[in-house]
């Protein structure tokens, strides 16, 4: 902290002990002294405004008349003895204040309490004692006229007061509590016309609230808040009579409404609704048909068989109605598959295979389409959960498992293959398919794998001891093939003597490596030899100074072959 950021701080401090000090908040200032993790600077002033604080705070009691503090402060020692003194010397100053406020607000009997205090001296005491009948006058004035007649009764029994005053007291008790009846009854009746004005008001917003309602239903349609509104027994008669007939002529629009559009369970519902007339369920039941029909249509054209079969299964539609669904929904639903698979959206179709609902005509066309639109777009696993599925019809597993072999054979999954070798629920035909499939599966895999140069999955296919063996030499031959027809190179022996090594490899592909690896290997020391011998002959070359190692001269070398420089000597 800079020394300018110090005094700017310092001063903002001492600013808040100057208020404390101004307002005679001494406790602050003395808590700032004693508080160690306040710098010296601030406890300093905290103690130069200390004594000002006290000062303030003694003129706040005398003028309050709280003589108490004062004396409490005169015999504290945490502030110091010049403050005590003031302190000391203000406490009767403070007393005969204290009397003056009892005196105009009637307080005889604290009066009576100061005239026997030990802390005020004796002529404070008995100025005290000497004002106690003026206060008890005061009060006897005061409780007259607002009726206190329990102060009466204070004054009466206060033994230290004049007899006449305490008679006088006594003769005001009847008076002063038939104006306190009296005022209580004003009040009470006062809190009831309030009440009642308030109560008067609620009911009027109530009705205004529930009117406003009524037009908002009836501009909306709805009945059922309407029948809620007269139902209500909070509200008038007359209003809710209002929402009743309103109900009545908006359920009559909505049944019409609905029988348009083909809202047929809004019509079975209020035909069920007791709330309303006879004449407008019968309204409704009336209108049912009409609605069914609609809605029928509907769906017709959406292809929207499941809603066909819900109309079907409604017994509360009309018979000729659930016939003409019943007869429809197996139309929509072959429409609906054709639809569904040219969108390319087959789980719907998934779906259905397995509905008992439908019939097995549709289940089946249902599973045909989803086993071929996951065959056409190479939805492998897909067809793979169709062949295992266990609640799918057996023709559909069947068929599903077939496209599923015609798939792994042309991508080269054999695994696939061997899973549905694996199924028990396939039938034996099926099972011995995909066995016979998984060589030409992994010949497949391993010819794209070369191809790609992925040598690293033709070793790990041909090392793989859980698949049959007879492919994996196959593809491990052709491996070998492919490193003798790439030539002589470190990499390719390298790559010969990993697959002798490896002891998953089958033993003929082994022996294949090996021999090739000895026939490379001839082949390497005749290479190794010839390519020596022109190394040292371009070598000799190079030190008579004719060549450089590379067939070429020097180029540091003169045209000469050097003689010039030896006739010449040395440069």
């Amino acid at each position: 902290m800079t020394p300018e950021e110090r005094d700017e701080k310092l001063a903002t401090v001492t600013a808040h002990l100057t208020v404390y000090a101004e307002e005679g908040d001494f406790r602050s200032l003395q808590e700032t002294i004693s508080n160690e993790r306040f710098p010296a600077e601030v406890r300093t002033v905290a103690e130069e405004k200390l004594p000002l604080a006290v000062e303030r705070y003694i003129g706040i009691c005398v003028i309050q008349g709280n003589y108490s503090q004062p004396f409490q402060l005169a015999h504290d020692e945490s502030i110091p003895s010049g403050s005590r003194q003031l302190a000391g010397g203000k406490v009767e100053n403070a007393a005969r204040r204290r009397v003056d406020i009892c005196v105009d607000t009637g307080c005889f009997s604290e009066l009576a309490q100061m005239a026997v205090e030990d802390i005020l001296s004796q002529e404070t005491r008995q100025f005290a004692r000497q004002r106690i009948e003026t206060a008890a006058r005061r009060c006897l004035q005061v409780a007259v006229d607002q009726g206190n007649y329990w102060e009466l009764q204070e004054i009466a029994d206060f033994t230290e007061l004049p007899e006449a005053l305490r008679n006088e007291a006594m003769a005001g008790i009847p008076a002063a509590q038939a104006r306190h009846t009296e005022a209580k009854t004003k009040i009470a009746d006062g809190a009831t016309r309030l009440k009642e004005t308030r109560k008067a008001r609620l009911e009027q917003a109530l009705i205004d609230s529930a009117t406003k309602s009524i037009k908002e239903c009836v501009a909306k349609g709805w009945y059922d808040s309407l029948l809620v509104i007269a139902a209500d027994q909070n509200l008038p008669d007359d209003v809710r009579r209002m929402a009743q007939r309103e109900a009545q002529s908006v359920a009559i629009r909505w049944i019409d409404m609905c029988a348009e559009n083909g809202y047929y369970k809004e019509l079975l519902a209020i035909a069920d609704n007791t709330e309303l007339s006879a004449k407008v369920q019968a309204r409704a039941k009336r209108a049912v048909s009409q609605a069914a029909t609609v809605c029928l249509e509907f769906y017709l054209s959406h292809n929207h068989f499941r809603d066909l079969m819900e109309l079907t299964a409604n017994e509360a539609l009309p018979q000729k109605v659930r016939r003409r669904a019943e007869k429809e929904v197996e139309g929509a639903a072959l429409r609906f598959i054709e639809e569904s698979y040219k969108n390319g959206i087959v789980e719907p179709l998934v779906a259905m295979t397995k509905d008992g609902n439908l019939s097995r005509d549709v289940r089946t066309v249902a599973g045909t389409r989803s086993i071929e639109y996951y065959f056409e777009n190479k939805y492998s696993d897909e067809l793979l959960k169709m062949a295992s599925d266990s609640n799918l019809d057996p023709n559909l597993r069947v068929l599903a498992g077939e496209h599923c072999i015609d798939f792994c054979i042309t991508d080269g999954w054999y695994f696939g293959l061997i899973r549905i070798a694996e199924m028990d629920s396939l039938p034996e035909r099926i099972q011995d398919r995909a066995i016979e499939a998984v060589g030409e599966a992994m010949e497949r895999r391993a010819d794209a794998a070369l191809a790609e140069g992925k040598y690293e999955e033709i070793i790990w296919i041909a090392g793989n001891p859980s698949l049959p063996e007879e492919p994996r030499a196959q593809v491990g031959m052709k491996y070998v093939s492919r490193l003798v027809g790439d030539g002589v190179e470190k990499a390719n022996i390298a790559a010969l003597r990993e697959l002798v090594a490896n002891k998953d490899i089958p033993q003929e592909v082994r022996d294949m490596a090996e021999s090739h690896l000895a026939s490379t290997s001839v082949e390497v020391v005749h290479v190794n030899a010839s390519m020596r011998e022109k190394a040292l002959k371009e070598l000799r070359n190079s030190k008579d100074g004719k060549t450089n190692g590379k067939g070429e001269p020097p180029p540091h070398a003169p045209p000469d072959g050097g003689k010039a420089a030896t006739a010449a000597g040395p440069a």
